[in-house]
């Protein structure tokens, strides 16, 4: 009886693991996930140097609004998680220093190259997040240490989250997380669905999400996005359910991967939704083509030259 069950479990167990290659599969993608003396070195000497810059550019409202009205006052938002309360506690020449880290790291570990630095730093989405005083930077960091930043990740989950669909190890951490945050603060991710209930306004205009119509085309995007994280987060933009361009931030080291004329043309389009200020609101949708320059690049790479690429060539 025990030699039989036995058995069963061990064809069970060789079944899983074929579904873990398929669903999971491992990809010579872009990173050495183990932290290094340089790597730890580069985020210091970057979290120095970008915080003075953010001590030199002052959050007065102008600059920085939603950090000054919002975040820096510990404000809850119900369309955030919960914890987002506490980031008042980094000030603000933290949140400038952790952000532009956080692109730098992400930059250096998928070896872009300077092309693709610049392009990076001058892209629509870095500049409206840092203007705004945003926290996808954030998410973003979140993205570099992930399982164990699982939380911050979660900071900004409309594109983070699918990061987690690339490995199986994220995928628990993101069950973990959630598990343990609604024991503590309830059933957060239920407002965070209802977020337009908020806005006395209606749907922001910047809001660009093509939910629900995009769900079978995004659910295609998916699955030939498997294993690859920054394949998945492109692909995932175009199902999220609330999107606003800046959140494509996360987005922005992807152009460290692609091919330098697709890099430049999708740091062009990653400003096109400024169009909107002459040929009215529609053009905010032309930011999709920003992350579909850069999903496309990447698919070609890895399905139609059979590799996947670490750096533009």
């Amino acid at each position: 009886m025990w030699v039989w069950l036995a058995g069963k479990f061990e064809v069970a167990v060789k079944h899983l693991r074929r579904w873990d290659d398929v669903l999971f599969p491992a990809l010579p993608v872009y990173r050495n996930f183990k932290p290094t003396p340089g790597t730890l070195l580069l985020f210091t000497l970057g979290v120095v140097t970008f915080s003075a810059i953010g001590m030199l550019l002052p959050a007065n409202g102008f600059i920085g609004f939603d950090w000054v009205h919002v975040f820096s006052k510990g404000a809850y938002l119900p369309f955030y998680p919960p914890w987002a309360q506490y980031v008042h506690l980094l000030t603000w020449p933290v949140l400038v220093g952790l952000t532009l880290t956080a692109v730098s790291v992400a930059l250096v570990w998928r070896q872009a190259s300077p092309l693709a630095i610049v392009l990076a730093f001058l892209s629509l989405p870095v500049m409206w997040t840092l203007f705004l005083g945003q926290l996808d930077g954030l998410a973003l960091l979140g993205c570099i240490g992930l399982p164990w930043l699982a939380p911050v990740a979660l900071l900004k989950p409309q594109i983070s989250v699918f990061a987690f669909l690339a490995r199986k190890r994220y995928l628990a951490a993101l069950v973990i997380t959630i598990a343990i945050s609604c024991l503590v603060w309830g059933p957060w991710p239920i407002n965070m669905l209802n977020y337009r209930s908020y806005y006395a306004e209606g749907r922001y205009l910047q809001d660009i999400s093509l939910w629900p119509w995009s769900i079978p085309v995004g659910l295609i995007l998916l699955w030939l996005s498997r294993g690859d994280e920054d394949m998945l987060m492109l692909a995932g933009s175009f199902v999220t359910p609330h999107v606003i361009p800046y959140s494509y931030i996360v987005l922005v080291p992807a152009l460290g991967r692609v091919r330098q004329h697709s890099a430049v043309l999708a740091w062009l389009l990653s400003w096109s939704p400024l169009l909107s200020n002459w040929m009215g609101p529609r053009c905010w949708f032309l930011g999709h083509l920003f992350p579909a320059v850069l999903w496309l690049d990447l698919y070609s790479q890895r399905y139609h030259y059979g590799h996947d690429s670490d750096h533009s060539t």
